[in-house]
């Protein structure tokens, strides 16, 4: 997520810059690639929990409307990444969370 990974702040005008899930293995000695192929982006907005599962790497316009629609404060959840290995298997990969501040 754009270097980011676990749990972090962002601030409101950095949502607008997100424009899709990664996948690299840190401090790896040899350069695996790895292709995000889906992920699931949900938030709570206005007291409902919004849900949308991405196809391949990059925000679609549903999940933009969710990440637009987050004030100060909110959590938004990228998990369930499922990425494919050079081996050709496909991982789940560990996911971020955003707090909007």
């Amino acid at each position: 997520m754009g270097g980011k990974t676990g749990n972090v702040e962002v601030k409101k005008v950095e949502l607008g810059q997100i424009g899709g899930v990664g996948a690299e293995l840190a401090g790896f000695d040899f350069d695996a690639k790895f292709i995000v192929i889906s992920f699931e982006l949900s938030a709570v907005v206005k007291g409902a929990l919004k849900s949308v599962v991405c196809s391949g790497n990059s925000v679609n316009s549903e999940a933009r409307g969710i990440l637009n629609s987050a004030g100060v404060g909110s959590k938004i959840f990228f998990e369930n990444v499922k990425a494919k290995g050079p081996d050709g298997t496909i991982r789940n990969i560990p996911g971020v969370t955003l707090k909007v501040k």
